[in-house]
């Protein structure tokens, strides 16, 4: 079974504000899922827009260090 997180859950979890969250369902920067005049969103939307919004760390062994030698 899906999880439906209702608005202000979902902005708690992403860290935001709910002012901001109905601007990404109004926006349509989420996938939402209406019953009747209810609006939520599924916990697997919430995560993929986690997933899809995080950068890598960076590798520090990577750095161009000829300078040093």
């Amino acid at each position: 079974m899906r999880k439906l997180v209702k608005i202000p859950e979902a902005a708690v979890q992403m860290r935001i504000s709910v002012k901001t969250t109905w601007k990404m369902v109004y926006g349509r920067k989420v996938d939402v899922v209406r019953i009747g005049r209810s609006v939520r969103i599924p916990q697997d939307a919430i995560d993929k827009l986690i997933d899809d919004g995080t950068t890598p760390a960076r590798d520090d062994d990577s750095d161009d260090d000829s300078d040093d030698e």
